[in-house]
């Protein structure tokens, strides 16, 4: 069966995408893929949301978008949404609303008891704060949960408002494999990157990508590859933003103090986050954060990257140890060395296998289509359930 073969039940159907505003570049990009995909099936997304500067995006791609002010709260202000969203419903002759924002479930779920329409959540991460309020991300017919994590933390959580364990659905956040691919990346394009941060054409290049904070776990990184006895044959360029000007200095210092320069380096070029992630033979995520997804993780293995992590959050679900990458016990500088090294000088027929497995997990488990898919169906039996 085809995936268009999927929806055959679902003739002219019109989806309500609700998010809160168009100011993260993940988001925005994750509801475009879900919105283009539903117009490669016939189905009509309708997208509604606060103004942002990622507006264009929805334009470009010649999907429908209606200004809502979503992230407004307070009691008159979500009656104002409920009656906003409920009449956008009746003009667009709505079949189902797909929330992904917080901010919106009281309005979206107001609509969906008086229009009796499906109403599908996606749970990204379990919110810090108010716990009854949280908890209405599980009133719908489905939450979809970003990963295992993140639902195991929601029934831990949100245990006395979760009717029924069965409605969370772990849908991963996908990666685009066509784009994320070493095919789709010239060599003129890593000619030019090579040229332009001035990289060494005869060292191996470790990928290091990290936001520049205290959490980040970088300094442990340092450590251990100031104990690498390889050292000298790979460069490890750390790419991000730099969200503490203090912890950013402290890493320099280091790098100089131990004479680690021709070693590590960091590079603000994120805009060539891709370019780099082709030309490196290891990826390695050291944040100390648990996070309750990673998609830089997913990108890099499906770009064939193998990657280091530690075991917080959401990363034993994202990496098999030992067979895409390693998972590594942080508390320990020499595993991480170990795990380094071990990566860095492995035989060319075993580093070649380690890519391709972390390529094949990646297709497997995390592709665009393959994900869209699946929340395509939780669509048919929101809706069967409604006829």
């Amino acid at each position: 069966m085809t995936i268009k073969d999927s929806n055959e039940s679902l003739p002219s159907t019109n989806i309500l995408i609700v998010l809160k505003d168009l100011n993260d570049i993940q988001e925005v990009t994750y509801v475009k893929d879900l919105a283009t995909f539903l117009k490669s099936q016939d189905i009509n997304p309708v997208i509604i949301s606060n103004k942002g500067p990622l507006i264009s995006e929805f334009a470009r791609h010649g999907l429908k978008h209606i200004y809502a002010p979503i992230n407004k709260t307070g009691f008159f202000n979500e009656r104002i949404k409920a009656r906003l969203i409920e009449k956008i419903c009746e003009n667009e002759n709505i079949h189902l609303i797909h929330n992904f924002s917080r901010s919106a479930v009281k309005a979206t779920f107001k609509v969906h008891t008086k229009l009796s329409l499906p109403l599908i959540h996606s749970m990204n991460k379990v919110y810090k704060g108010n716990k009854r309020f949280n908890a209405g991300l599980l009133k719908s017919d489905f939450t979809i949960t970003a990963s295992e994590y993140i639902k195991e933390k929601a029934i831990h959580k949100y245990k006395n408002y979760i009717q029924d364990k069965k409605n969370l659905v772990v849908i991963n956040n996908w990666v685009d494999t066509l784009k994320y691919s070493k095919a789709s990346i010239s060599a003129a394009r890593i000619e030019n990157v090579i040229q332009k941060i001035n990289l060494p054409e005869d060292k191996k290049i470790i990928i290091i990508p990290e936001d520049i904070e205290k959490e980040s776990g970088l300094k442990t990184i340092l450590s251990a590859i100031k104990e690498s006895e390889n050292k000298d044959k790979f460069l490890a360029l750390i790419v991000g933003k730099v969200k503490n000007e203090k912890y950013l200095t402290a890493l320099e210092r280091i790098i100089r103090e131990e004479g680690l320069e021709e070693s590590i380096r960091i590079s603000f070029n994120s805009e060539d986050f891709l370019e780099l992630l082709a030309m490196s033979n290891l990826a390695i995520f050291p944040s100390k954060i648990k996070k309750y997804t990673n998609d830089r993780i997913t990108k890099a293995q499906s770009m064939g990257v193998p990657v280091i992590a530690n075991d917080r959050g959401v990363n034993n679900e994202l990496i098999v140890d030992g067979l895409t990458g390693f998972i590594i016990d942080d508390k320990h500088v020499e595993d991480i060395t170990l795990a380094i090294d071990n990566i860095i000088t492995m035989e060319e027929m075993n580093s070649r296998r380690l890519s391709m497995e972390s390529l094949k997990f990646a297709k497997v488990n995390f592709e665009y289509k393959t994900k869209c898919a699946e929340i395509l169906e939780l669509y048919q039996k929101a809706i069967k359930f409604y006829k």
